[in-house]
């Protein structure tokens, strides 16, 4: 009898490579697509760092709250799981690919705001009177 494992799960650290991209389903239902870029261990040969670029699929309110407060640049902790999907394509050839799928989404930044400088800041700005 072959090892049947009842874990599947999906952990990945990364920076978004694009704004979430916001949906509906016919069912009333929000989803919303995020891409995740992830440094790969491996190095290039030129020595440069390379990355992994991931789709991930988050749903309903998660969704939203990702559409809201999410940008591209943001560093993300994502905790999901993996679902296989098949389809069959217009030429009639049988497809498979496996989706990520999101539980959680943990926002490991803030935002960059406009007011956001590299200079420090005074520790007590002097009041107009």
């Amino acid at each position: 009898m072959p090892y049947q494992s009842a874990t599947n799960l999906v952990v990945l650290t990364g920076r978004l490579t694009r704004d979430p991209e916001l949906r509906s389903t016919k069912g009333d239902h929000v989803v919303a697509t995020i891409g995740l870029a992830i440094r790969s261990a491996a190095r290039s040969e030129d020595d440069s760092q390379s990355a992994d670029f991931f789709d991930v699929t988050v749903w309903n309110g998660l969704a939203e709250t990702c559409a809201q407060h999410l940008s591209k640049g943001r560093l993300v902790s994502i905790s999901g799981r993996l679902e296989p999907q098949r389809w069959t394509a217009a030429d009639g050839s049988k497809r498979r690919a496996v989706a990520i799928v999101a539980n959680s989404v943990e926002f490991l930044d803030r935002p960059q705001r406009d007011t956001d400088s590299t200079e420090q800041q005074p520790e007590e700005a002097p009041v107009a009177a």
